[in-house]
């Protein structure tokens, strides 16, 4: 698995998770619940190379030190309107690496904007060495004796610390003996989009604490009554939302179609009927395919690969094809105009150029990432009911 480097030492080499047995459980898990999107007026415009370079941090791809320094000398950030996208999904951004979409979360009396990711593990927060949060974790009782995280991703940046338990409440479900990593000491590129940590939704063996790995949020209100499913609505041009404990019929068409997961690294991972196997990711942007998947879906386009912004780049007029991979009778259909990510500046002859929303991982991880750009016109489905796991997909509605 090419992905982030955890920088300890592990007391067991066998799989233990940690979570405090509820004292109450609350009646939005046992119902389930559904958290609609808010914007967020500090988003400050889409930007390619950096979204490219986010996801190349956090998959440890080699291009991340390239992608990053694309990300602050290519085109100049473009001011507009990020599709909002997850439960109380703000897009927000600061010239940097920029986070699109945040979340709301209460961590015992705090409020923090956390990016909400189905392409990791951990909860963390910034503390009070972590520069550039907008909002910093101050515990109430004494850290978990003996435990600690620590992280290094591919261009060498890194974040570490002591681990809390406390309550986390996500639209008024509250999930109680919650593992809480503080980031003591992160580097600025961690907290430079505008969040203060990250909520991980992928599964509990993904989690990077030791020498205990502790359960994802959601396994914890699994525990504590919430029904095993969540859903994520992840619109283009109106406030989406997530559904937890439960499948809103009224979010898509026709049916869902379902596909096995394969948990083993702790992703969404999954192997469509046609198109790359490939992993779920509320946390990343863009669509990364393999290298020839990228270069055939650009193929007759005129696009063509920069070298400065490291990403393929094409006419901003020209008329792109629709992506679609099928998962049994389902077709996800992509629309090519969605693949048109933002400006890129313009060639020599001064015609407006655009980044495509479908990038290359550069073959360096065997699966490709379905992020946001994807997401956006599907209804997902990540189910964990009936013994087994498994993702459904269909339509979104209208």
């Amino acid at each position: 698995m090419h992905s982030l480097t955890i920088v300890a030492i592990a007391a067991t080499s066998i799989f233990s998770f940690t979570s405090a047995a509820p004292t109450k459980r609350s009646s939005s898990l046992e119902t389930g619940f559904t958290i609609n999107q808010v914007a967020n007026p500090n988003f400050s415009g889409r930007h390619g190379p950096s979204h490219y370079a986010k996801a190349a941090r956090k998959y440890g791809l080699e291009v991340s030190i390239k992608t990053t320094a694309a990300a602050v000398t290519g085109a100049a950030m473009v001011a507009g309107s990020i599709a909002p996208g997850s439960i109380g999904a703000n897009p927000v951004g600061s010239g940097g690496v920029i986070v699109e979409y945040i979340c709301p979360v209460t961590i015992g009396s705090q409020e923090f904007q956390l990016d909400f990711d189905t392409g990791s593990s951990d909860l963390w927060v910034a503390g009070a060495g972590a520069a550039g949060a907008q909002e910093t974790y101050n515990p109430t009782s004494s850290a978990l004796a003996g435990q600690s995280w620590s992280i290094q991703y591919g261009d060498g940046s890194t974040a570490s610390g002591d681990v809390y338990s406390d309550s986390v409440t996500i639209g008024g479900a509250a999930v109680t003996g919650q593992s809480v990593e503080l980031a003591e000491i992160a580097d600025g590129t961690f907290f430079s989009g505008g969040s203060d940590g990250l909520l991980g939704l992928g599964f509990s063996n993904g989690n990077t604490i030791l020498p205990q790995h502790a359960n994802t949020w959601f396994d914890n209100a699994i525990a504590q009554g919430l029904p095993a499913v969540f859903a994520a609505k992840l619109t283009a041009s109106s406030p989406g939302s997530y559904d937890f404990g439960l499948v809103n019929n009224a979010s898509f068409t026709g049916e869902l179609s379902y596909t096995d997961v394969d948990s083993s690294e702790g992703h969404w991972m999954f192997t469509p009927d046609e198109g790359e196997k490939g992993i779920v990711d509320t946390g990343t942007t863009l669509i990364l395919l393999s290298s020839g998947g990228t270069s055939d879906y650009y193929s007759g386009t005129g696009a063509t690969y920069d070298s400065e912004q490291q990403g393929y780049i094409f006419d901003c007029t020209t008329t792109l094809p629709d992506f679609s991979i099928t998962i049994g009778s389902y077709k996800a259909t992509v629309p090519g105009s969605d693949i048109n990510f933002n400006p890129a500046g313009e060639d020599a002859n001064g015609n407006a150029l655009c980044f495509g929303a479908i990038q290359s991982n550069g073959d360096e991880i065997d699966f490709a990432i379905y992020g946001d750009a994807f997401l956006k016109s599907q209804y997902v489905v990540f189910d964990k009911r009936y013994g087994s796991e498994r993702l459904g997909f269909a339509a979104q509605a209208s």
